[in-house]
């Protein structure tokens, strides 16, 4: 007999840690020697070994943004006074609405604008961070209050106002970008992606974590610069799979003429999903820019109803759970999920387990997040264990 679990388990989100660094919105100083670029200063390679030097300075700094759970945000202030941090609450929780849904407009909807005085009474904690950045030239630290909010009543608020949510666990896609400031093309890899902070920070602050290549996989063959370039993706997606990564960010950013131009594509389980081309003369907002894009596809690719069903408690069973790897895979295919509030094991009987689950949906949400499920799928065919009962749904074990 398998033991029962219950009682709060703590909050999980997709920040643990892994995330590329980034250097907030920091940009680097010009070295000298370098050629200056109007009107900004020059983007270049290069130049980053000041910048990296500068972000690591900052202790914390802005690559600490990339530690930020799904159910935390935050906001600048200019000192930890108690009055200014409940003054901005509201707007730590509207990236929470805006990374759980992927979609920067959905604290316009009034049915989520309407909870963001409550901020208060939703968070569960704070805590403060800083930040280098660099204002004509000069370092300058920034403070920022990072705020944790309940996770089930948040969810419970998406869930009432219908919006779709983007599900956990989003794919984390590899970066593959060559930059040609005039010297020629090169990759920006894993050591250099500060380069590529304005694509990092914007993605993340939509939710979404972004990874770089290695810096000996520009030398692979075949020449991951020369595929990125030319918008081969073929190549990328085979070498992407080295790395564990089915999702990919390929881009060309290239200076000519005193501005920069551009052409990015998205691509999942090797098919393109967008692709879209921009010009601008800085390329910091073509990344910005190519960050929001890239979200948006991965987003609308992926994201589901809330609101299928009332919320409440559930019963689940499963079938297919003949070991103890597949007992731990099917209950965190379960748990991983934004609408699973918690979830107790009633009972157990050869390779099936009979669950109770608090949602913040209703089951017809929770099978809908599963159809995307490489551990569990839904099987009416499997009939109820008379012993135990009506079941809301049964589910089986993929083999």
């Amino acid at each position: 007999m398998i033991a029962r679990r219950r009682g709060p388990r703590p909050c999980r989100g997709r920040g643990d840690g892994r995330s590329p660094p980034g250097l907030g919105n920091m940009t680097a100083p010009t070295r000298p020697g370098f050629e200056p670029m109007l009107p900004r200063p020059t983007f270049s390679l290069a130049t980053l070994v000041l910048a990296v030097l500068l972000a690591a300075l900052a202790g914390p700094g802005a690559a600490a943004q990339g530690a930020l759970s799904l159910y935390e945000g935050e906001a600048r202030v200019t000192s930890q006074d108690a009055g200014e941090r409940n003054a901005v609450l509201p707007k730590a929780l509207a990236q929470v609405f805006v990374k759980l849904t992927g979609d920067p407009q959905a604290v316009g909807q009034p049915a989520l604008a309407r909870h963001l005085p409550d901020a208060q009474s939703l968070m569960r904690q704070y805590r403060y961070r800083q930040s280098l950045a660099t204002i004509d030239g000069q370092p300058v630290v920034r403070l920022y209050v990072v705020a944790a909010f309940d996770r089930s009543r948040v969810d419970a608020i998406l869930a009432g106002a219908g919006v779709a949510v983007w599900p956990q666990p989003r794919p984390e896609p590899l970066v593959w970008l060559a930059i040609d400031d005039g010297r020629g093309a090169r990759l920006v890899s894993r050591a250099q992606s500060g380069a590529a902070a304005p694509l990092i920070d914007e993605a993340l602050e939509r939710g979404l974590v972004l990874r770089f290549p290695a810096q000996e996989d520009a030398r692979a063959s075949p020449d991951p610069v020369a595929a990125a370039w030319s918008g081969e993706t073929e190549p990328l997606v085979e070498a992407s799979r080295r790395h564990g990564a089915s999702t990919l960010l390929v881009g060309r950013l290239q200076r000519s003429d005193g501005t920069w131009r551009s052409r990015w594509i998205v691509v999942d389980a090797g098919r393109t999903v967008s692709s879209f081309d921009a010009a601008d003369p800085d390329p910091r907002k073509l990344m910005v820019r190519a960050g929001g894009l890239a979200v948006d596809a991965l987003a609308s690719h992926y994201s589901n109803p809330a609101l299928l069903g009332t919320p409440g408690e559930y019963v689940l069973e499963l079938s297919g759970v003949d070991s103890v790897t597949a007992y731990a895979e099917a209950l965190g295919a379960l748990r991983e999920l934004a609408v699973v509030r918690e979830l107790w094991v009633e009972a157990a009987d050869g390779d099936r387990l009979r669950l109770r689950v608090a949602l913040g949906t209703g089951v017809e949400g929770l099978l809908r997040l599963l159809e995307g499920s490489r551990v569990l799928s839904v099987d009416d065919r499997v009939a109820s264990d008379p012993r135990w009962g009506p079941a809301d749904a049964r589910l089986v074990v993929r083999r």
